[in-house]
């Protein structure tokens, strides 16, 4: 097992997945879920690589936010900011 290691810490392959996962978008381990990708079983390298190629992939758009659907459009309860309703 490959390892990285300094005078006071070794880190092992899965703990340098796990810090690479917990800083990766949201949306690129969703792409990794989507893909079949399980990072835990594959090197800190092949991770990196995958997340290289979502970087670089101009069919992934990391930037598009899904809409939200106001279920509440031409309700007349509008409240004031302090939680009262407002005066008609």
């Amino acid at each position: 097992m490959l390892s990285k290691c300094n005078n006071t810490q070794c880190l092992g392959e899965d703990e340098l997945v796990d810090i690479v996962l917990f800083r990766a978008p949201k949306s690129w381990q969703q792409e990794m879920d989507r893909q079949g990708l399980d990072p835990l079983t594959k090197t800190p390298a092949k991770v990196v690589e995958f997340m290289e190629w979502i970087k670089k992939s101009k069919d992934f758009q990391s930037n598009n936010k899904v809409a939200k659907i106001d279920n509440n459009k031409g309700s007349n309860n509008k409240k004031r900011t302090n939680g009262a309703p407002a005066s008609k």
